[in-house]
């Protein structure tokens, strides 16, 4: 397994991407390559006993039996018009982190998974 950090960036006004950054000691440099275009915010949280943490709040590692993940995805371009359909639009939770509506000018849709881990001891 090679370890690998995500991260969202705001590129232009408009533009927000999911980029990686793969960090195999084999490569003399670390690869910096693109995923996916439109990824707004990226949060995960973890289960260890009975209850979701931020990763700064697990006390063991071992004992973590889930990871729950949330993607907020945003269109690649602005509508206008948004904001005149749904002018009062709640904030978007996601994990613990809470965020305002962008005032209307992008769809955005959140999406949430759970994953297992598998083989505990």
């Amino acid at each position: 397994m090679r370890p690998v950090i995500l991260w969202v960036i705001r590129g232009a006004a408009v533009q927000v991407l999911l980029f990686r950054i793969d960090l195999d000691a084999r490569a003399s440099v670390p690869v910096v390559e693109e995923v996916l275009p439109g990824i707004e915010q990226l949060q995960l949280q973890f289960l260890e006993e009975g209850q979701y943490k931020n990763a700064d709040k697990v006390k063991d590692w071992s004992a973590v039996s889930a990871v729950q993940l949330w993607v907020l995805v945003r269109s690649e371009c602005p509508e206008q018009a948004l904001k005149s359909l749904h002018p009062d639009l709640p904030a978007l939770t996601l994990a613990d982190v809470s965020l305002p509506q962008d005032e209307g000018r992008f769809r955005r849709k959140i999406y949430r998974r759970v994953f297992a881990r598998r083989n505990l001891p």
